[in-house]
């Protein structure tokens, strides 16, 4: 059974993502355009200053890109509770297509809730990390919980364990 989709919020993400790749890619093509223009220039100087802000653009945006990658891994877009109750299937986030794994609760080593408004923007998340997993499951709380005892099931699955 589905138990949380992210839904709209997961389309914004992929947005960002999306616009911070093409924006890396301009800077990219801006920086070649400045590197030929700048072949016979009159002004060397100059022209090396506008390749150095376009190689910076690069880096940003890159980096920017490389991040939202990062997170994409992370980010949940769907959770669903296998019908024995013992293991889920969580669908993650990709540029283009998502990605989707089979995992047993067991794995579960911990989870976290963090609701706290930060500045201006209120994103609550949960978090659920997974044994021999380097970065931690991010459920987006904005997202469409379908299921409520079975997000539960999975949230309180380390302390079910332990008992």
């Amino acid at each position: 059974m589905i138990v949380f989709e992210a839904g709209r919020q997961a389309k914004k993400v992929r947005g960002l993502w999306i616009g911070a790749a093409l924006a890396t890619l301009a800077a990219s093509f801006l920086t070649v355009v400045l590197l030929v223009d700048s072949l016979g220039a009159p002004d060397p100087e100059v022209a090396r200053a506008r390749v150095g802000i376009a190689l910076f653009l690069v880096a940003l945006t890159g980096a920017i890109t490389g991040g939202l990658a990062v997170y994409g891994r992370c980010y949940v877009t769907r959770l669903v509770l296998e019908k024995d109750r013992v293991s889920m299937t969580v669908r993650t986030l990709g540029m283009l297509r998502d990605r989707s794994e089979r995992l047993p609760l067991c794995r579960i080593e911990q989870t976290g809730s963090h609701d706290r408004e930060r500045g201006r923007v209120d994103a609550p998340w949960w978090t659920i990390r997974l044994e021999h997993r380097m970065l931690p499951l991010i459920i987006d709380a904005q997202g469409d919980v379908r299921d409520l005892s079975g997000l539960l099931t999975v949230l309180l699955a380390p302390a079910q364990i332990q008992e």
